[in-house]
């Protein structure tokens, strides 16, 4: 299941232009599971696990 969800979100990146240069509504729907704000930093969930923090 996981993998089947990998290569469709991969499917879905490839299919976007590349360069993007504004928010994009669709995109984020479908990589983002959750963004998290706290004081010093910001946590992005993606879908596919993979999470990322941004320092502020």
């Amino acid at each position: 299941m996981r993998n089947a969800r990998i290569r469709e979100l991969r499917a879905f990146i490839r299919s976007q232009p590349h360069g993007i240069t504004e928010f994009d509504d669709t995109l984020v729907k479908h990589l983002l599971a959750k963004i998290t704000i706290f004081p010093e930093h910001l946590l992005f969930e993606f879908k596919s696990g993979v999470n990322i923090t941004i320092e502020k």
